[in-house]
């Protein structure tokens, strides 16, 4: 069986985290890019481990090299900082982007939120630079029940 070659950006959160743990022991080639001063502790699997200013577009492009589809897990402080992976996406063989999302879809009321503004932001300027996107969306959490279908 063949896989695609994985790239897994932020790995602390708590959905992350497992979301992380779980694709780095699928079986599929992965790496599993971190920030400066952090680390791949407390993960298993047969990964490579590359630590990566994302803001230094040729380290970046560099760790991306041989992937298929880059996973970014940040946190939500972190989330505009994806309009880099958006710039070094089409000088690289990455053919998906998954922003990071982790949440539900809102409507223009919520995305008057920051932090929904900016993964919003993050979706459309990928889309712009004809970067296929997809997200993942593990739940509705209970405080946003109110206000979804």
């Amino acid at each position: 069986m063949s896989y695609n070659r994985l790239a897994i950006y932020g790995h602390r959160g708590w959905a992350s985290s497992a979301i992380a743990q779980a694709l780095l022991t699928s079986g599929a080639p992965a790496k599993l890019l971190y920030r400066p001063g952090s680390n791949a502790n407390g993960l298993k699997g047969d990964f490579d481990e590359i630590e990566v200013d994302i803001q230094d577009q040729d380290a970046l492009r560099a760790a991306m090299k041989d992937v298929d589809i880059l996973i970014s897990l940040v946190g939500r402080e972190d989330i505009p900082l994806q309009h880099a992976f958006i710039q070094a996406i089409p000088h690289t063989d990455v053919q998906l982007f998954v922003p990071s999302d982790l949440a539900f879809r809102c409507d223009e009321q919520g995305l008057r939120i920051g932090v929904n503004k900016d993964k919003d932001d993050v979706e459309r300027a990928a889309k712009e630079a004809g970067i296929s996107t997809c997200v993942i969306l593990p739940c509705v959490f209970a405080e946003s029940g109110l206000n979804t279908g």
